[in-house]
């Protein structure tokens, strides 16, 4: 697969606008133990990924910089097209889908990046994203995947996401998302998607005060 040029979002500060693309490449906590963790992102650069995430709780920031590092000195990208981001402890997705948080971060010119974007996996239980019916139905009547409606709506929210796969093909169904659209019959049943949040709070020491539990 080619690369896929990724609409971006203009941040604006006081001297200068930087181009955010919309969706990146997420890391996890085992980011680090991954053996392909380099050809990983390398895969991703060639698949037109520039928008990479990590955070200081995951343990993830020397595995992801040795990667884009690499990448650069392949001549795939250089550091200005690159855009690297951390997080605060802010999730979202169909089953956490955060209206307070997005009218506030509207309001306020604040872009919103939505981790956990396909929700949980096994360890924690249903993936309440991945394995909801209504949703697979959604898919179906697209001839989309459950993975590609859900970043779909997160893109028609006007937020930016980071969903995390190492895999080839994932790369490449989580970019093919832009020339298509949800119908206001799909919006109306996402709407009715139980809400709860994945991570009830900070599960690392020192977070906290990054915490806000009614948004």
């Amino acid at each position: 697969m080619g690369s896929v040029e990724i609409p971006t979002k203009v941040l604006t500060n006081t001297s200068s606008e930087v181009k955010m693309p919309v969706v990146g490449m997420g890391s996890a906590p085992d980011f680090t133990c991954k053996k392909d963790t380099k050809d990983a992102i390398i895969e991703a650069i060639k698949q037109g990924y520039r928008h990479f995430d990590t955070a200081a709780a995951y343990g993830s920031e020397q595995a992801l910089g040795e990667g884009l590092k690499e990448a650069i000195e392949l001549g795939l990208v250089t550091r200005e097209q690159l855009f690297v981001t951390s997080k605060l402890w802010v999730e979202m997705n169909l089953a956490w889908q955060q209206k307070k948080l997005r009218e506030f971060c509207n309001a306020n010119g604040i872009v919103l990046t939505a981790f956990s974007p396909l929700r949980k996996g096994a360890s924690r239980g249903p993936n309440e994203v991945m394995e909801n019916n209504m949703l697979k139905e959604i898919a179906d009547a697209h001839g989309k995947s459950v993975a590609q409606i859900s970043l779909r709506w997160l893109y028609e929210q006007g937020v930016t996401f980071v969903p995390k796969s190492y895999d080839k093909e994932r790369m490449g169904q989580n970019l093919a998302i832009f020339d298509w659209t949800l119908t206001k019959e799909d919006h109306e049943k996402i709407d009715q998607i139980k809400q709860n949040r994945l991570i009830p709070g900070p599960t690392k020491p020192g977070l906290n005060d990054l915490w806000d539990d009614e948004i």
